[in-house]
């Protein structure tokens, strides 16, 4: 069985809305597919009749993504571990559902779910109808959140059920070109699927973050302030006899300290759990010439370390990668 421990991305060129985002392993290798909108993909937006070309703006072009995944591969005679997932359409306040897996074998005791892997993609349609923006294009995010519950044995032992929740709140970009997009904000929805591990008859402890950092917006968009990433030392958890880790939740909010409706053009968007007891959630906007605004972002995270009786081995790649879409326009998955 493997499970994410890690992931991220980062755009080479500039920071964009987010369209399409996916991490998760297939067959024992990790796979990733990250989409921007039109500016990473360079594919040309058909407005309907009757919608403006000067508020209705897209800028076609090509990105390339740094992206890196860090897998976990257990194998058990003792600890019972099944997988599962579930697809949610989730808007701002949020949407709930639940995924039953399988035991190959009865399972007993303490029992935890982390996130094997996941997907969100805005090629959704507006919860009030359509309009002139395309919601594939992508949303700039004030929230991103993925969560699972505690699992829940059957009386039998051979199955168990995971609560699972997601939220997305898209925000306004205030921007004349994008007066379309600002327009319909509040009806934004993307859909969301979530693949479940479970493990149980093996000892976790979980660990609760609370992260964040705040940058401000310097010299405009051609000087704006830099944006490092943390210290590692000030991002420690102590993993005691852990030989594993997971995640079963991820929530990140942006802009929250600006006191408007803004959303967030994504630089980049991390998520690692290391076993020198590193843990973090970071995320950043830092794109000169074009940056419209300071930063800020908090991140909420529950990190899952377990005591796994058997097999443990730690896959990381990383690669930088090109959008790649089928003859429909569909993001295809790349394997690392």
């Amino acid at each position: 069985m493997e499970w994410l421990e890690g992931a991220s991305y980062r755009w080479d060129l500039f920071n964009h809305r987010v369209s399409h985002l996916h991490f998760g392993v297939e067959e024992g290798a990790a796979q990733v597919a990250v989409v921007g909108g039109t500016s990473t993909t360079n594919l040309p937006t058909e407005l309907d009749d009757g919608c403006d070309q000067d508020t209705c703006s897209e800028f076609p072009f090509f990105d390339e993504a740094d992206v890196t995944v860090d897998l976990v591969q257990v194998r058990s005679k003792k600890a019972r571990m099944a997988s599962g997932s579930v697809e949610v359409v989730a808007g701002a306040d949020g949407a709930t559902s639940e995924v039953v897996v399988e035991f190959e074998r009865k399972a007993k005791g303490d029992v935890v779910a982390v996130l094997r892997g996941f997907t969100l993609d805005t090629n959704e349609p507006l919860s009030g109808g359509t309009a002139c923006y395309q919601p594939r294009n992508g949303w700039l995010p004030r929230r991103i959140s993925l969560a699972l519950g505690e699992p829940v044995l059957s009386d039998d032992g051979k199955s168990a059920t995971v609560p699972v929740e997601a939220h997305f709140e898209a925000g306004v970009t205030f921007e004349d070109e994008r007066q379309c997009l600002d327009a319909v904000v509040d009806q934004a929805e993307v859909r969301v699927r979530l693949d479940v591990a479970v493990v149980a008859n093996a000892p976790f402890a979980t660990h609760e973050l609370s992260q964040g950092a705040e940058y401000e917006y310097g010299d405009g968009p051609s000087k704006p302030t830099e944006q490092p990433d943390p210290d590692p030392s000030t991002r420690q958890v102590d993993l005691g006899d852990a030989n594993a880790l997971g995640w079963s939740k991820l929530d990140y909010r942006f802009h929250q300290g600006q006191g408007d409706t803004r959303g967030a053009y994504v630089r980049s968007l991390a998520f690692l759990g290391a076993p020198d007891g590193f843990a973090t959630g970071h995320a950043t906007n830092y794109s000169p010439p074009t940056q419209l605004s300071g930063f800020d972002y908090t991140f909420e995270g529950t990190l899952v370390a377990l005591e796994i009786p058997g097999d443990v081995e730690r896959v990381s790649a990383q690669d930088v990668i090109d959008i790649e879409l089928d003859d429909d326009g569909t993001p295809v998955p790349q394997e690392l």
